[in-house]
């Protein structure tokens, strides 16, 4: 008793069976399924979607099916319905094409995969050379074709070429070799390079060309030289699937291996041609041109523009429904609404206009009041860098020292001068640099003054919130109050960054004046650094080093 059929995964069979019997159940299976393939729905893909002349929405729409044949069996001409759903709204439309559909490839990608062991008889080879040569001959400008060679292992002659008299050269020097080759690494070897020029066209649409791509063996049908197992038909065969590269088979010899080779080619997308004459032979290279799928070009109007007015951005769902045979098919993409076509389609609008209007102006003002914030700013700038120089220049007056005088030469016989003899004291100041920098002390003196307001009684109080000091409170009644850190300060401070002679308070008919007396870290009144003197007013507040005063008058 046999053991029974296993269907997981691949096929294995037992190996009770004869190996005819073998490719009679695999042909036979073959068919059916290929049957159940032919009797599949189609696909409708959308693969491009053009929002270049928006709300005029541009589509090329895949009518792809599991087998060449139904696109040439299927001759119902399909109508299309275009969805454009946007916030759970749906507006239907009817989708128009712009082109007529195509359905055979404008630039093709062969792989040539010839058998030249030395099982294949003499006459069978030359015959498989000629019909090799008539495809290449067939081929068009557009098109490139590579070629191997079964000669022990796979061997790549010509890589993708259009030069089709490199590969008639290479295929007249073609010999036959003794080695045995398994068909399974060629023809893997095939598909491989047929899907790596898929990958280079991408979806097949380059430069408006749709592109096609096959593998041909050319072989007998002899297990002899070159053989191909059970398990490797039905691997090549998912391999081919997958990739989308069908394999066609031209054999020229006997029938052995044919049922086996011919699942192989129908169940991947290809066929089977046994020793074809020249009329078959040329019907067979129109069919290598043949798309597995039907390309078509259409386009529709919009209605969102003008009803849900989508923003710049947003996304749309584009659902193609295609009716054919009495049947629907649906095909899914998006779009997004592209900026620059929704402003012309919208410029023209009285709300839009109205509001591209307001936001022109509100964008005016806003740069008008940047340049007014700049041109205010930059006079404030200027008048504070033209009072930085004046005083500046005050700071160097002020910083002048005061050259000691010359001592005096006492005579040796002093006489009490008399009332005729007396001399004024300004007279007696030869220098009059010095005379010159009394005057000008005098006059910031007096300027001060008229900057301060007079007060019975003043004091100073530190302000333990702000400095490092506690609260203390001064009462200024002396002419000159010194504050500082030396033995000399009426007012000590304990603070490293204060000076032992850091400035003075000079009281002169109770207004109150107060002087830096060229600290290193400076007076500073009301947050301003005092280049000269200045007078002292109710609530002004002194900052020497860390320590904070608050100027009291009353």
């Amino acid at each position: 008793m046999s053991e029974p059929v296993s269907m997981t995964g691949r096929f294995r069979f037992s190996r009770s069976i004869p190996r005819r019997k073998h490719a009679r159940i695999a042909a036979a299976l073959t068919v059916l399924l290929l049957t159940g393939r032919l009797g599949a729905a189609p696909l409708i893909n959308v693969m491009q979607v053009d929002t270049s002349a928006y709300p005029d929405i541009r589509l090329v729409l895949s009518e792809e099916s599991p087998h060449p044949h139904f696109i040439e069996t299927n001759s119902d001409k399909p109508s299309f319905a275009v969805q454009e759903i946007y916030n759970d709204a749906v507006f239907t439309q009817t989708l128009n094409e712009s082109a007529p559909p195509r359905a055979i490839a404008d630039r093709l990608s062969l792989v040539l995969v010839l058998d030249a062991t030395k099982s294949v008889p003499e006459d069978s080879f030359r015959s498989s050379l000629r019909s090799a040569e008539s495809i290449v001959h067939s081929l068009k400008e557009n098109d490139q074709a590579a070629l191997y060679v079964l000669r022990g292992e796979p061997q790549l002659l010509v890589d993708f070429t259009t030069n089709r008299d490199r590969l008639l050269q290479q295929l007249d020097g073609i010999e036959r070799d003794g080695r045995k080759t398994r068909l399974y690494d060629s023809l893997y070897s095939g598909i491989y390079s047929a899907r790596s020029a898929i990958q280079t066209d991408g979806t097949g649409i380059t430069a408006g060309l749709t592109a096609h791509t096959a593998v041909v063996l050319l072989t007998d049908s002899r297990d002899e030289g070159s053989y191909l197992t059970d398990n490797d038909c039905f691997e090549l065969t998912r391999i081919g699937l997958e990739s989308r590269v069908p394999v066609h088979v031209i054999l020229h010899g006997g029938d052995e291996q044919r049922d086996l080779l011919q699942g192989l080619g129908y169940k991947s997308g290809g066929q089977l041609l046994q020793t074809p004459n020249r009329s078959r032979l040329e019907a067979f290279q129109m069919d290598l041109r043949r798309l597995p799928r039907r390309i078509h070009y259409a386009h529709f109007q919009s209605q969102l523009s003008h009803s849900e007015n989508p923003l710049p951005g947003e996304s749309i769902v584009v659902r193609v429904v295609m009716k054919s045979n009495e049947a629907e098919y649906a095909g899914v993409s998006s779009y997004r609404v592209p900026f620059t076509e929704w402003v012309l389609v919208h410029m023209h609008d009285p709300m839009w206009l109205a509001l591209a209007v307001a936001l022109l102006l509100c964008v005016f003002l806003l740069m008008l009041l940047l340049i007014i914030m700049y041109v205010r700013r930059y006079h404030q700038s200027t008048e504070h860098r033209r009072v930085s120089e004046q005083e500046r220049d005050v700071s160097y007056i002020d910083n002048i020292p005061v050259p000691p005088p010359p001592p005096e030469d006492l005579p040796e016989k002093f006489t009490v001068p008399t009332a005729q003899d007396y001399i004024p004291a300004g007279v007696l100041m030869d220098n009059e640099r010095t005379l010159y920098m009394r005057e000008y002390a005098y006059r910031l003196l007096q300027m001060a003054l008229r900057d301060a307001e007079a007060y019975q009684k003043g004091r100073l109080i530190t302000d333990p919130g702000r400095g490092k000091a506690p609260r203390r409170e001064y009462d200024l009644f002396l002419e000159n109050t010194i504050i500082g850190t030396g033995r000399w300060a009426n007012i000590p401070v304990n603070d490293p960054a204060v000076s032992p002679v850091h400035a003075r308070v000079k009281k002169v008919d109770n207004r109150f004046v107060i002087y830096d007396l060229l600290s290193a870290s400076g007076v500073y009144l009301n947050g301003r650094k005092i280049l000269r003197p200045r007078g002292l007013n109710d609530g002004d507040e002194i900052r020497i080093g860390h320590v904070h005063f608050i100027f009291q008058g009353e």
